[in-house]
């Protein structure tokens, strides 16, 4: 398996609307939830909107109730 710089997992983000699409590298999947939190803040702040939906894979590492309930 070939690794760089450490980065074993990443994470991919894709906006539904414009199909951007942002790659984090992690270096373990414990990580995920510091990083998307940081980057819903970076997104709310930077384009001055509201995160409506996340969608995921269901995997463990998404598992944050306290952060992801975003159902309106």
């Amino acid at each position: 398996m070939l690794h760089l710089q450490g980065f074993r997992y990443f994470l991919t983000t894709v906006d539904d609307f414009s199909l951007y699409t942002w790659t984090i590298f992690l270096h373990s999947k414990s990580k995920v939830r510091t990083h998307l939190i940081k980057f819903v803040a970076y997104i709310e702040n930077q384009f001055n909107t509201k995160v409506k939906t996340i969608y995921s894979n269901n995997g463990a590492e998404f598992a944050m109730k306290s952060f992801l309930p975003l159902k309106a």
